[in-house]
């Protein structure tokens, strides 16, 4: 039987000021590859709590320490989403509140997407749907009514990963793989492109937004591993 391919991967820590001017990891942990990552807005149980699904798929939170103003990431739970699987992509229920024991949702490889809450020390899962598969095309739902999408916009490349902006509920930004990355503005039920960024050399993966400076964006390409802070002034 061939050997199964194991995708490696790494978390890099670092701490962004209004005086950095170059990024240095504070922390890098060797991990199993990593699809996706997104801090809880909210602290849970007194401490920063990070959200990583991996290659193998896995849920992790790891809780952000710190002792003598040295921080570190150290694994809290975990949870297999299923074998065989890649876990591909997590959000946070906590946006708009705060709470110590939140949901997070995880989609897979396999085309489901589960609902897990924060129980203790430990998840407790809440539903499994099978529900998505990719192409080009952002889509708005309600989730009131989940058998099809409200509206539906071509914005090219293929859409990988979707970020709400975290205060302004009419703002995502989009990673759309070989088309780059596109700001889109949602006025239900329309989506529209507000605006794109082209400057990355390689596949448009990674995207996500500055929790507490509104317009300050991360962005990061495959093959060149390329990470790009970037300052985007929205007008809707």
């Amino acid at each position: 039987m061939p050997t199964k391919q194991k995708r490696l991967g790494r978390i890099y820590l670092f701490e962004i000021n209004q005086d950095t001017s170059e990024l240095n990891p504070v922390q890098t942990l060797d991990t199993s590859g990593i699809l996706d990552q997104k801090w809880c807005y909210h602290t849970i149980k007194g401490y920063p709590v990070l959200a990583v699904v991996t290659s193998e798929g896995l849920l992790q939170l790891y809780q952000l320490l710190g002792t003598n103003g040295i921080r570190n990431l150290k694994l809290w739970i975990e949870y297999s989403i299923g074998q065989d699987v890649l876990a591909l992509s997590l959000d946070w229920s906590t946006n708009k509140a705060a709470s110590d024991e939140p949901m997070v949702v995880v989609s897979d490889s396999a085309g489901s997407v589960t609902l897990l809450k924060i129980v203790g020390a430990g998840f407790q899962k809440i539903e499994t749907w099978n529900s998505h598969g990719y192409d080009e095309k952002a889509r708005l739902w309600d989730t009131r009514s989940l058998k099809r999408c409200v509206s539906e916009t071509p914005v090219g490349g293929g859409v990988w990963r979707l970020k709400w902006h975290p205060t302004d509920p009419g703002t995502v930004l989009a990673a759309c793989m070989y088309g780059g990355f596109r700001v889109l503005g949602v006025n239900d039920p329309e989506i529209s492109v507000l605006c794109e960024y082209l400057e990355h050399e390689s596949i448009a993966y990674g995207a996500d937004w500055k929790f507490n400076q509104s317009g300050l964006v991360a962005t990061c390409s495959f093959y060149d591993c390329s990470m790009h802070i970037s300052q985007i002034d929205i007008i809707h």
